[in-house]
Order: C-alpha cells, then structure tokens, then sequence
C-alpha cells in the first residue's frame, strides 16, 4: 500500500479542506488506484484517491455500500487508467516529425511571422496528452460524484437487476478512447506545422533573384506553374483555399 500523503501535500486547499473535515485520509488502505497514476499528474491522483475513498467510507447510498461493492468498478477504471498513463510511446518516425515540425513552425512564425501563436501553446506535451480533457473535468467534479452504487434487485420486476454503478462503469470507457483522440489532436498540429512551414517556401520561392534549377526567371517559373500547367485554373474552378503568390515584376 502506498503512504499516507499528509494533508498539507494536497495542493487543492478545497480537496484538502474537505477531507479534514470528513476525517478521510488518501489513499485508501485498500485503494486499487495504481501511484503510476500520480506519476501523470499529481492533482488528478489525489482527487481520485479522495473520490475513490470516499465510496468506501463515507457513501452516502441507502444501503450504505463500502469496499467490497465498490472495488471491482474501481479496479475496471484504475485498468482504464493505466492503459492511458502506461501506454507504448510514440514511435521514433513520429517524434522526430513532431520535433522537426515544431522547429520548422517556430522559425517561420518568429522569423517570418507565419502562423498563429496559439498553436505554439496548443503544442505543448502536457497540453496535448490530457486524457481529451478529462483529468480537469475530474479534478472539477464534487467528492461524492462515484458514489451512485445499486444494488442489485432480484425481486425487481419485469427482470431482476443487477448490481451498478454508472459512473464508475461510464468513466473507464472514455479513458479508453482518450489516447486516439489525443493523437489526433497531434496529428492536428503537424498539419499546422506543415501549413506554415509550406506558405512561406511557397512564396520564398517567388522572392529572389536567382534562376530556380530549371534556368527559369522567377517570373517564367510563376507563368509556368500557375499558367502553363494549369494551376491557376485548378485553385479559381474548385475554390481552393490557397492563396497564389504575387506574381514576380522581375
């Protein structure tokens, strides 16, 4: 079991306040929340450590279930959790395409003033990887939203029913689908990285002097690409969104 963290570690005046007052310690002796998950992020750990202890201790619920009813569904999420929190990094190809991504976007945004700034704070690790918002939704939500066990029902008619807990049970699948939707968040951004990095080649290519490759003039390359090959009449027919460069006077 992991120790007791004192009172005055929890960051959360509010969180802290209130376990005081309801004398429940985190965590639980017999918490299933793995510390892997304080290792991601220190607030969410805590706040479900309280959440989770309070089910144990302090429900609420008219036949006042405990630790035995409430374990298994913390088990599932605490599964749930850890695939989040433990899951295989991003491959190398990736990483690198992130890293030479994001360099490429902060000189053309710092040198060439491409871009918007905001993507450089979207672009943050710790604002990217966040379980799709979920760790500050939980943080936000009051102590006792878990403590909503049924028990079961064998006399219930038409069917009798089984034990549940809805939120407890609803929650881990959300964390299970947070990974992809945080991934495509990333790809988001590289498409951004590359959009910028791409309008400022484009028109560079049409800001000097010099004969491209091909021995063209700037300006025949201009005429060759937009008119002779048709390119112009490709972005006016379909509505492309791209936006030509000035033609070269020179």
């Amino acid at each position: 079991m992991a120790a007791t963290i004192p009172y005055e570690d929890i960051a959360d005046e509010d969180l802290r306040a209130e376990l005081q007052s309801l004398g429940l310690t985190i965590p639980h002796t017999q918490s299933v929340i793995a510390p892997d998950v304080g290792a991601y992020d220190v607030p969410f750990y805590h706040k479900l450590l309280a959440m989770e202890a309070y089910t144990y201790e302090r429900s609420e619920q008219p036949d006042q279930p405990g630790v035995v009813e409430y374990t298994p569904y913390w088990e599932t999420y605490n599964a749930a959790l850890m695939g989040y929190v433990k899951h295989a990094p991003l491959s190398k190809q990736k990483l690198k395409d992130v890293v030479a991504g994001l360099y490429g976007f902060l000189s053309v945004h710092y040198g060439h003033g491409a871009g918007n700034v905001s993507t450089i704070h979207q672009s943050n690790a710790k604002s990217i990887f966040v379980m799709n918002g979920f760790i500050e939704t939980v943080v936000g939500r009051p102590l006792a939203y878990y403590d909503d066990y049924i028990a079961e029902d064998p006399m219930a008619t038409p069917e009798p029913t089984l034990a549940s807990s809805a939120r407890l049970e609803e929650d881990p699948d959300v964390v299970n689908t947070a990974w992809d939707s945080d991934l495509g968040k990333l790809n988001g951004l590289l498409a951004k990285y590359a959009d910028a990095i791409s309008d400022v080649a484009v028109n560079a290519m049409f800001d000097n002097t010099d004969p491209n490759a091909q021995g063209l003039a700037i300006t025949e390359t201009w005429d060759m690409i937009f008119i002779g090959l048709n390119w112009k009449w490709y972005i006016d027919h379909f509505q492309s969104t791209f936006v030509i460069p000035p033609r070269p006077t020179i």
